[in-house]
């Protein structure tokens, strides 16, 4: 995701702005690896910017969850920031296939929010047998703070994670196939789990 390619490696998903519902096919959000890892990122400075980024319509299952990363940094760095007073980045759902949208979260400069991601879990349990969009609303308010921050996410995914569930995303060397049984490999693992992992064989 580039800030305008979200359509393309994300089917379905889009971007908007506006208060409290999506119009449009823009936003604010953009792509960030300062943090190590690519997420999502959007600036809350300028009065006026409510940035959405939003999924197509997902039929919610029994024991679906929806889960996601956050964080918040200064602006265009790695460096730890607050939020403005009226700030806030609400996790939002629709159950009308997009006609109105209720929070069911919202984060504010109470929650402290750092620049290490921070996974979240919402139970999508109530939901089982509709049909959901999902979204993240982020609002600058009504207020013209003086904070410059960035809102981070990243892993936003709807389903049922198990406890133990480990997934290699690349693999780093070798480079090539060639060589002999003995040459290390090298790779990348992502803990897709609930429960932290230390010690697994590869």
């Amino acid at each position: 995701f580039t800030g305008s390619n979200l359509s393309t490696v994300f089917p379905g998903w889009k971007e908007g702005s506006g208060v409290g519902m999506p119009s449009g096919t823009t936003s604010g959000w953009s792509s960030s690896t300062v943090l190590g890892q690519a997420t999502a990122r959007t600036n809350l400075y300028n009065l006026g910017s409510e940035d959405w980024i939003y999924s197509p319509k997902y039929a919610v299952v029994a024991n679906d969850s929806l889960f996601l990363d956050i964080a918040i940094t200064n602006y265009l760095s790695a460096t730890a920031d607050v939020m403005g007073s009226d700030d806030a980045v609400y996790v939002m759902i629709s159950t009308d296939c997009g006609g109105s949208f209720t929070a069911i979260d919202t984060f504010t400069v109470a929650d402290n929010l750092t620049n290490s991601l921070t996974t979240f879990k919402y139970d999508l349990a109530p939901y089982a047998g509709n049909d959901v969009i999902v979204g993240i609303w982020a609002s600058e308010g009504t207020v013209d703070d003086t904070e410059d921050y960035d809102v981070h996410i990243d892993n936003l995914f709807i389903g049922d994670f198990p406890d133990n569930n480990l997934a290699v995303v690349e693999l780093i060397q070798p480079s090539s196939f060639c060589g002999t049984a003995a040459k290390p490999i090298d790779v990348a693992i992502i803990n897709l789990g609930t429960i932290a992992q230390t010690g697994f064989t590869v």
